[in-house]
Order: structure tokens, then C-alpha cells, then sequence
């Protein structure tokens, strides 16, 4: 934001809207106005901050300009409004009493990585030598800790920890950078760790940090305490701890993220242009998948190209850094696959205490449980994978009035969101809630939300189409509690709906909507969508072929079954399937069974979706037949691409309907000719490219749109979505995608609570 004299002539009153508190901004307003000689007043209100200032015309320019330029790290300021007054200010600067309102959007922070300077108090101040809990304004727990408004210690779990003489002193000292900093705490008044051993229990820091040194040397594993959740640690350089934890978590290929020590040992083992470097050193400290330079160890990502990776944020994991002789860390959410991250003490031990070498907790409650964040780089712009730790509650502006809207969110990969003005608040990742564990933290979550924005009366819940989801049973139960309106909107509507919410787009748009599954209007699966579509409708202009999926779920973890399946589509039942090499170890009797199912059409229901597809031809290429974590296949698929092929396949448009047959029938052929899979793999990538340049082009010229809108989980396929996004550009059509939240079901919620807003303000 730049200012011009004109901006602030004969103005002495500003509103500051964003993410300006709970993050050092009145402290930083307070130091900027004494420094360029400004006299009156800041405070907080529920929606932001107010400042009164008066001074010369030079000053106050300077001020302002300062104001947004400067600003907290953390802080994110949206707009800045000037008004004049007839109030007469004091000859200083203040910081003043708030001034609370029950109706007004106040917006709470995200947990912030702990800063420079406090890092630096770690080692320097008596109080806090090797202090495990040292924040400031600038830093520390936030959102995982708060319980209620106004955001003061007594409404977050800190409440218990009541604060030392020196604490008190600095909490009140308007020029000390911990200033009103809610989780204040010394060695001497704030919260400590405690190591519970199988036969010990050690309080003491540096005998903790010690103890834990000789556990990950000798290849232990250790459930560690963060700032949301539990995680499992070891050794990513040890392939037996590894093993150990794969074993604890009962999960035998999803990737592990690691923790390096610093930026340089990153760069050791994967590739890091500025962007990642800007995104991974960030205060958010987000997980970031990095291209791989070397392997750490068999067993965290095989089969993959990317790693993903994540530097110290808490002030523990420095001091752990210090001691350990190793410089990379397994470091993955701590819960049986399927089931919610541990929070809880008492649920760690009774659950862990068996299974791992010792359990690293404190006694501070975490009230808000937040997984780490994921995200990678497309094109030089972050893509969200995993919107939790770091990015939420921050709310997301969009042009209409959400007011008191309640969003479900999807089944898989959930996040609901509430309406507040025109803003959407997303949840923190939850998960799949079909788990019952799951369902219950979903609930449990809901209501808080509810709770901490004031939402009692809610205007309408609004959920997916699907009349089996358990988000549409909670869904059904909400209106009928709270008497309100109940709205259904379709999965892919929603998908494009989020982007166009996220980017204040109202005309018609392209949409292409590509992933898993999804209900769709004709009750079958979706998940190839091409759609011409804005908020309030949408046309289902173009789609794959349906596709049946033999033992429905089950050809979602058993690739080979939708292999199968498309050659039964594309050669019949005379095809000789036992001379396939990648079905040389499945039993001849399960593929007789598929066959049978799919001549006799029975439990197989039918599916155009781009996932499946994807499935199909890893599998076919022998890389994936049965996956142990969701899309394991379209990730190995990509892994093996040959990006100096630029070849394609055939395929054919007849009506709505893109078939593939063309492209079976090749990489049949190119297989009997050993051809290497990466190439194979690199032509299916630029077919399927091919056919959405293809069809964008033909509804351009249907419609004249030129807005195209790429959404849902397969364009995380980080190849498709930077050449489709090149390949748009170059041919004249804007393109938008996903980026303040996730383009897979994380990101539902904001769609859904766009359409329903819309729908309501007409």
C-alpha cells in the first residue's frame, strides 16, 4: 500500500482491518508514532485496530506509510480507512483501553513460530535460559491455546499459570516487546516439561533433552508434545526407527515429513528455489514438498519425487537441535492411522506408553488441536496441500455477507467453515469423519467455533449433496436443533465455488474440476469435470467416460481393479488378461471375480472420475496396485515422468463424452514394446492436458468465457497444473486456481458457504 499526502490531508482518525492483533501491532503502532513524532492514541476493537494521530503533515504521511509497510511479521493488514473527528487528543501517545463489542468480526491469530529475538532471550536471559516456553507479541501459541474472547490470559490455557513479578512487569511495560502477550511465562511462573520413561520420570530440561539424545541415537522413537498436537520422533536417518514408527501408526507407505535442523542440511538432501526457501522459513512453518535430491533413509517416501520437509518452530525442537547428533527428523502427527491427533496427556500414555521410548509432554493444555500445515510450490505461488497449524482461524475475504453461515465441509480431508460479515473462517484440518473418533472431534469442534464467534443463531447450515455423507446426517441434526434453513450443494460446484469465492469472481466461469469422487446430479460418481458455472448454477458441459468400479471402495485401494476394469471397457472379456505383467501377483481368482462382476454388472457402480483413471494407469505400468494411503498412485505416476517427452496418446470426443479407449489401447502397445514408464507416463500427463486445452477451447467458443478455474485434488499434481497454467495463459484465457485454501476436499467448505450466501442474499 503506498499513501500520497492527499490520502491523509486534514484525516486524524484510521481504522486497521486484517490479522492486527495477537501479533505485536499495538506495541509496533506505539514505538512508529513516538519515532516520527505523532501524538494521540491506538487500541484494539472487536474487528481491528483504531488509531487517533495527530502531527505534521511530513510525520503523519511517514507514519502511515510506515504503518503498512512495516508491520509485524505476523500481522496482515486487508484495508485501512481514514476518517476525521472532532476528538481532541493528549499531548503523548497511548495505548488505550479496547473497546468491545459483542457483534463485531474480531480476527484471532494463528500459532506463530517462535522468533529471532526470543531465541536469542533463550540463551542470554537468566529467567529464560533454555526456557522451552519463551514467546513474545511476535510469537508462540495462539489459536491452539484460546478458549475464548476477548483474547486475554484468562481465556486461554495459560489461565492456570499465573504470572512472576518479572513477567507482570514486562506485561505492563508498553515498551517491552512482551507487552500484552497472553502466554507470557518464565522458568520461574509458566508451564514445564516432564519425560516419562518406562521406568523414570525426569523433569529437569537439560536432563530431558539429554535423555532424549541417547533415545534417537540408540533408534528410538518418542511421542513429543507440540504446539496442537502429539507427534512420533525419531532418527530419519535410521531405517529401523523408521520402521518403528510406521509400525506404531499402522501405516505402511504414506510419507513421513521431516524436521531438518536449518535451511543448509534442506538443501543437502532436496532442491530449494526462493519461493520454498521463502515459504519453509516462513512464520507459518508449514511442511513444504521440496524435488528430492538424495534419500535420507528406505521407508519415508519411497516411490516418490518429492520429500517434505519443515524447520524448527517451537522453541523445544532448537534445543533438541543443539544436543542431537543427527540433523533430520521423522516428525509425523502421533495417531493410529484413521484416528484423530492425541492432544491429551492422560490419552498419550495410556495409548503410547507401551509402543514407544518415552513420552515428551507439558502441562499446558492444548484447547484447539492443529496438525502441521502442507503446502508446495506451483508456478512461484504457494499451493495449500494442508491448511491447519500457521493458517488458521485466519478468515479468508470474500464479496458477499457470510453472516452466521455454517459449512460442513466435506467427508474426507474436512475442514467446515463459519460466516462472519464477508468473511469465511476454515476450520483447522480434521480429517476423515466416517472414523467415529473423528466424527466426535468434528462435532466437538463445530460447537467451539460456534462459541468463540458468538454464533447462537445460525442463518442456515449448508452441506453436500450426497444423502449418505455423515456431514449430511450432522447437517440434518443442526436444522433441526437450531430451526434454520438446510442447503445442498454438489461436491464440484462447491470445488469451483471455492475458487471463485477465494478470488471475488461473480461472472460465469469455465470450470474444470478434476479428482476422486464426488455425488453427482445423476446419482453416479463424478470427478472429470468440465463446467460453465458461477455461484448461484452450473452446466455439465463435458465429462471422462463412466468407468464401473468393481467392489466400489475397493478399487479405490486396489488400483489393479479399475486396470481391469478399463481394459474390460476397451478390448471385452476375450482380452487375454492373465498375459498383463502387472497382474502377475494377483490371484487368478479375484481377477475372475472382477471379471465376472463386470459382465454381470453387479457392484459396480459407475465412475467418470479423473482419479480412478489416474489409478488405472499406474497400475497398468505395474508402479501401484494396491495403495496404502489415498492417492499413492496418481503421486507415483507423476514421480515417473520423463518431463523431456512431450508425446501424447489418442483419445475421442463423442458429445459430452471423452473416452480413453485410444489411450488404453496404446499404452497396451507401448508396454509389449518396453517402452520405459517414465515415458508412458510423461504421454498419459500430456493427453490429459491435451483434452482440457481441447475442451476449454470448444466452450470458448460456445460461450466467449475466458476465465478458466482449475480445482479438486488431482491438481496437486504439480506437472498438470504448471503446464495446464502456462498452456491457458499462452493461448489467451486467465486462469485461476486454489491458493488460500486447499484445491482438494479441504478446500469444500468454502465453496459450499459461497453458494449458500449467495442463495441467501438473493
Amino acid at each position: 500500500m503506498l499513501f500520497r499526502r492527499a490520502d491523509i490531508e486534514n484525516k486524524n482518525f484510521v481504522r486497521i482491518h486484517g490479522l492486527v492483533q495477537g501479533v505485536g501491532f499495538r506495541p509496533f503502532v506505539y514505538k512508529l508514532a513516538k519515532n516520527n513524532h505523532i501524538t494521540g492514541f491506538v487500541r484494539n476493537t472487536r474487528n481491528g485496530v483504531e488509531i487517533g494521530f495527530q502531527g505534521n503533515e511530513d510525520d503523519k504521511l511517514h507514519f502511515i506509510q510506515s504503518l503498512a509497510t512495516h508491520s509485524p511479521a505476523a500481522a496482515d493488514i486487508t484495508s485501512i480507512d481514514f476518517y476525521t473527528t472532532e476528538q481532541s487528543f493528549s499531548n503523548d501517545f497511548r495505548i488505550i483501553e479496547s473497546v468491545e463489542s459483542t457483534h463485531d468480526f474480531t480476527e484471532i491469530s494463528p500459532d506463530i513460530a517462535i522468533c529471532s529475538e526470543c531465541l536469542h532471550d533463550m540463551s542470554t536471559q537468566s529467567r529464560r535460559l533454555h526456557y522451552s516456553f519463551t514467546n513474545c507479541t511476535h510469537c508462540g501459541p495462539r489459536f491452539t491455546i484460546i478458549k475464548g474472547f476477548p483474547y486475554d490470559r484468562k481465556e486461554t490455557t495459560m489461565d492456570v499459570f499465573e504470572m512472576c513479578h518479572d513477567c507482570a512487569k514486562e506485561y505492563y511495560d508498553v515498551d517491552d516487546r512482551r507487552f500484552h502477550a497472553q502466554p507470557i511465562s518464565c522458568n520461574n511462573c509458566g508451564p514445564g516439561y516432564t519425560l516419562l520413561l518406562k521406568k523414570d520420570r525426569i523433569l529437569r530440561i537439560d536432563e530431558i533433552i539429554r535423555a532424549i539424545y541417547f533415545i534417537i541415537k540408540n533408534g528410538g522413537v518418542l511421542a513429543i508434545k507440540g504446539v496442537g498436537s502429539f507427534f512420533l520422533v525419531c532418527d530419519a536417518m535410521n531405517q529401523l526407527a523408521v520402521d518403528k514408527v510406521r509400525k506404531i501408526k499402522r501405516r505402511d507407505k504414506k510419507p513421513f515429513a521431516v524436521m531438518f535442523s536449518d535451511e543448509k542440511v534442506v538443501e543437502d538432501f532436496a532442491f530449494l528455489n526462493n519461493e520454498e526457501k521463502k515459504a519453509i522459513t516462513s512464520w507459518q512453518r508449514p511442511v513444504v514438498l521440496l524435488e528430492q535430491k538424495r534419500q535420507l533413509t528406505p521407508g519415508i517416501n519411497d516411490g516418490l519425487h518429492t520429500l517434505g520437509c519443515m524447520l524448527p518452530y517451537m522453541p523445544f525442537h532448537y534445543l533438541l537441535f543443539e544436543k542431537i547428533q543427527t540433523k533430520a527428523l521423522v516428525y509425523t502427527s502421533c495417531n493410529i492411522s484413521g484416528e484423530p491427533n492425541l492432544t491429551d496427556n492422560h490419552e498419550v500414555v495410556n495409548k503410547l506408553e507401551n509402543n514407544t521410548d518415552g513420552i515428551v509432554m507439558y502441562n499446558r493444555q492444548i484447547w484447539n488441536r492443529a496438525d502441521d500445515s502442507v503446502l508446495q510450490i506451483t508456478n512461484g505461488k504457494p499451493q495449500l496441500i494442508r491448511r491447519s497449524r500457521g493458517y488458521v482461524p485466519r478468515s479468508i475475504d470474500v464479496p458477499f455477507c457470510t453472516e452466521n453461515i455454517i459449512a460442513t465441509g466435506a467427508e474426507q480431508k474436512n475442514c467446515f467453515a463459519i460466516g462472519k460479515e464477508n468473511k469465511a473462517i476454515l476450520s483447522q484440518h480434521i480429517g476423515d469423519i466416517k472414523n467415529y473418533e473423528i466424527y466426535h472431534s468434528y462435532r466437538e469442534t463445530v460447537d467451539r467455533f460456534m462459541n468463540l464467534y458468538h454464533i447462537s443463531d445460525p442463518a442456515c447450515i449448508v452441506t453436500d449433496a450426497h444423502p449418505d455423507y455423515l456431514t449430511t446426517k450432522f447437517a440434518n441434526d443442526f436444522k433441526t436443533k437450531y430451526n434454520t434453513k438446510c442447503v445442498k450443494v454438489y461436491h464440484h460446484h462447491a470445488h469451483i465455488a471455492s475458487v471463485l469465492a477465494e478470488h471475488g469472481l461473480t461472472d460465469k466461469v469455465i470450470g474444470i474440476c478434476f479428482d476422486g469422487s464426488g455425488y453427482g446430479t445423476d446419482g453416479n460418481i463424478w470427478g472429470s469435470e468440465f463446467m460453465c458455472c458461477d455461484l448461484s448454477d452450473f452446466s455439465r458441459e463435458y465429462h471422462f467416460e463412466y468407468i464401473p468400479m468393481p467392489g466400489g471402495d475397493l478399487a479405490v485401494k486396489q488400483p489393479w481393479r479399475m486396470a481391469v476394469a478399463y481394459l474390460y471397457h476397451t478390448f471385452g472379456e476375450k482380452f487375454q488378461y492373465s498375459g498383463c505383467d502387472f497382474l502377475q501377483g494377483i490371484s487368478m481368482d479375484h481377477i475372475k471375480m472382477v471379471l465376472s462382476s463386470l459382465k454381470k454388472n453387479i457392484n459396480v457402480p459407475l465412475s467418470c472420475s479423473a482419479g480412478r483413471l489416474f489409478d488405472a494407469i499406474a497400475s497398468m505400468i505395474n508402479i501401484c496396485n494396491y495403495a496404502d494411503f489415498e492417492a499413492e498412485a496418481p503421486m507415483k505416476l507423476e514421480a515417473r515422468i520423463d518431463k523431456t517427452c512431450q508425446d501424447k496418446y489418442g483419445y475421442e470426443i463423442s458429445g459430452k463424452i471423452i473416452s480413453f479407449k485410444k489411450t488404453i489401447a496404446q499404452i497396451l502397445k507401448d508396454l509389449k514394446s518396453n517402452v520405459p514408464v517414465s515415458i508412458i507416463s510423461a504421454r498419459f500427463h500430456q493427453t490429459i492436458i491435451e483434452v482440457i486445452l481441447k475442451i476449454v477451447t470448444l466452450l470458448q467458443q460456445k460461450y466467449g468465457i475466458n476465465h478458466v478455474i482449475l480445482s479438486g485434488g488431482t491438481f496437486q499434481n504439480r506437472y498438470l497444473l504448471e503446464h495446464l497454467e502456462h498452456q491457458l495463459q499462452n493461448i489467451g484465457f486467465k486462469v485461476y486456481t486454489n491458493r488460500k485454501v486447499p484445491p482438494n476436499d479441504g478446500g469444500i467448505a468454502l465453496g459450499q458457504i459461497a453458494i449458500a450466501a449467495n442463495y441467501l442474499n438473493k
